[in-house]
């Protein structure tokens, strides 16, 4: 993943609104076909890089993005595509002020919940914060907030293994 944060950097500060086209184009790198002729070694690099150069200009992909494109079918990293499309979302969010928190809990959060747990975490932090809520169903109760680098464990489990750490039980 760090590769693709650099690679959404380069692009970043060439080509501020290329969110939606990079998406697109990691959608469509999705179908088995394109991405067996894309990224498997059947193609030299150079063929690559001209076919993704002739779709993106035929899909009217601005200027900046197609060369972008083609630079990575040149490198031979078009199989990062969808995670330098996520890397770019998330540098584009925080050059916003944006944060995005990554929120686990045991079952469906009810809307209340999710907004108490929203709130206290721009209160914390000073910045707005976006929740993307996920369910794990390995977690017995709680929630586990990750934001910024930062790990909020507000699961059952924790709260037990606290609990055995301060009596000594291992």
């Amino acid at each position: 993943m760090r590769l693709a944060r650099i690679y959404a950097e380069a692009l970043f500060s060439q080509v501020q609104d290329a969110g939606v086209v990079l998406d697109a184009f990691a959608a469509s790198c999705q179908d088995p076909s394109l991405r067996h002729t894309l990224v498997a070694g059947c193609l030299a690099s150079r063929h690559k890089a001209l076919i993704v150069g002739q779709a993106a200009r035929a899909a009217g992909f601005p200027d900046g993005i197609t060369r972008f494109l083609e630079l990575l079918a040149r490198k031979g990293r078009l199989s990062l595509i969808g995670d330098v499309a996520q890397a770019y979302r998330q540098l584009a969010l925080e050059k916003a002020g944006i944060l995005v928190a990554q929120v686990r809990s045991a079952g469906a959060l009810s809307d209340a919940s999710l907004e108490q747990i929203k709130k206290r975490l721009e209160e914390h932090l000073g910045r707005h914060v976006l929740c993307d809520v996920s369910v794990d169903a390995r977690l017995v109760g709680g929630v586990q907030v990750m934001v910024a680098g930062v790990t909020y464990d507000l699961t059952v489990q924790s709260q037990l293994q606290k609990m055995r750490d301060c009596i000594g039980i291992e």
